[in-house]
């Protein structure tokens, strides 16, 4: 199974290859570990981002800051790693300057790969970059789509940027654990749900109440702007007239 599986993962990047016209030596290689089959896709920027320049492959093995601090998570929530597939949004090195172009290109690329992976759950986007460009995907399966903030000494040195990765991993464990779209459904409207109640301390009702007072304003300064306007209409009817 894991040999048919590294056999998949190679034949996707082989189609890279061929989609860009890049060299073998141009396209970091899958961790040995990786797994069609994982429910989860963890998505890296670029292979500059971590350490695949020294080992040739996009792993949370790799010695690098970002990629120790991913593999914290994947121990802490108890996943192993061939639940965990982990690839770059540009897939290859030296991507450096980038326009909607080249999103929407490499964004078919993931789509592509996405819809390679018969049990997907989850594709995680590491960091607001990544994130925006999931706009530009179009998987035939719908996967639940999330971002995690990417865990640089900076980030985590944020305590809610910190809480925010930690929570995230805590979420992307337990959504890879739905057996089916149903039960996905129902773990993402709970998590929906707690993030509802944190906002219970708002007033819905002062809310309205300014939205109130906010359109009422704008309705006068309309009707102002309007009586203006059509006083000096009549004025220069009058002057015409005189005229």
């Amino acid at each position: 199974m894991h040999r048919q599986s590294s056999k998949d993962l190679e034949s996707y990047r082989q189609g890279l290859m061929e989609r860009y016209g890049l060299l073998s030596s141009e396209i970091p290689s899958f961790d040995k570990r990786s797994s069609i089959q994982a429910p989860i896709l963890l998505v890296m920027q670029s292979p500059e981002k971590t350490g695949c320049r020294e080992t040739g492959e996009v792993s949370l093995d790799n010695p690098d800051y970002v990629s120790n601090k991913m593999k914290e998570q994947v121990n802490r929530v108890g996943l192993v790693m061939e639940k965990v597939l982990v690839w770059n949004f540009f897939g290859a090195y030296g991507i450096a300057k980038t326009n909607k172009s080249v999103e929407r290109e490499w964004a078919e690329s993931l789509s592509l790969l996405v819809n390679k992976m018969p049990n997907i759950r989850v594709v995680a986007g590491c960091g607001f970059s990544v994130w925006k460009y999931f706009y530009n995907l179009e998987p035939s399966s719908v996967p639940y789509f999330m971002a995690i903030p990417e865990p640089t000494k900076r980030n985590l040195s944020n305590a809610k940027l910190r809480e925010r990765f930690q929570v995230g991993w805590d979420n992307i464990n337990k959504y890879s654990a739905a057996e089916d779209s149903g039960r996905l459904k129902e773990v993402v409207a709970d998590a929906k749900a707690k993030v509802k109640e944190s906002l219970g301390g708002v007033d819905a009702d002062r809310l309205k109440d300014l939205a109130g007072q906010v359109e009422d304003k704008v309705k006068r300064s309309i009707a102002d702007l309007d009586r203006d306007k059509l006083s000096k209409q009549i004025k220069k009817a009058k002057d015409d007239m005189k005229n």
